[in-house]
C-alpha cells in the first residue's frame, strides 16, 4: 500500500489520543460555519446536520467556524461515524429549530472528542465562511487567520 498523500500528525495535545494516527490529508477536514443554536447543539448532543442536497462528503474532522459576531473557527471535533439522507425530525424530534425546514433530508455527522483549539483562527482579512470547506488538519494546527487556510 503506497503511503502516497498521506501524513502522520501526532494528535494528544489537541483531541486526547495517545497514538500516532494515519490520516488522509487531502480532504480531511470540513469547516463548518455554524450559528448559535447548531454549535450548542453539536457541542450537547455531538451531532451535526447538513443538507444531503448540499453533496457534503465523508471527513474525518469537522471544524465549526462561529459566525459573527465570533467570526472565528474555535472548535474542532472527531467524526466518529456519518449517516446519508436522514430526516431532519429524526434526528431532533420535533423540536422547532431555527435552521431547517421540518422534514428536510440531512446528512448526520456523529462526533467524538469536541475540543477547543488552542487559539482561535480569527477571519482577518478573509471573507467569513458562509458554506462549508475543506481543509487539512496540519493547516487548522498553524492558523492564525482564515487567509491562512487554502481551499482544497
Amino acid at each position: 500500500m503506497s503511503l502516497k498523500g498521506f501524513i502522520y500528525i501526532n494528535f494528544i495535545d489537541l483531541l486526547g489520543s495517545d497514538k500516532l494516527k494515519l490520516v488522509n490529508a487531502v480532504k480531511e477536514v470540513m469547516i463548518v460555519p455554524v450559528k448559535p443554536w447548531a454549535f450548542s447543539k453539536a457541542i450537547e448532543e455531538r451531532v451535526y446536520t447538513c443538507p444531503t442536497r448540499y453533496g457534503a462528503r465523508d471527513v474525518a474532522y469537522l471544524a465549526f467556524y462561529r459566525v459573527s459576531p465570533i467570526s472565528a473557527i474555535t472548535h474542532i471535533a472527531r467524526v466518529s461515524k456519518t449517516k446519508d439522507k436522514v430526516p431532519f425530525d429524526e434526528v431532533y424530534g420535533s423540536e422547532r429549530v431555527p435552521i431547517r425546514k421540518y422534514g428536510e433530508i440531512v446528512k448526520v455527522y456523529y462526533l467524538e472528542g469536541i475540543k477547543e483549539l488552542p487559539r482561535p483562527i480569527v477571519k482577518g482579512k478573509a471573507a467569513p465562511i458562509r458554506h462549508f470547506r475543506y481543509a487539512i488538519l496540519t493547516e487548522i494546527m498553524k492558523a492564525k487567520d482564515l487567509g491562512d487556510l487554502k481551499k482544497v
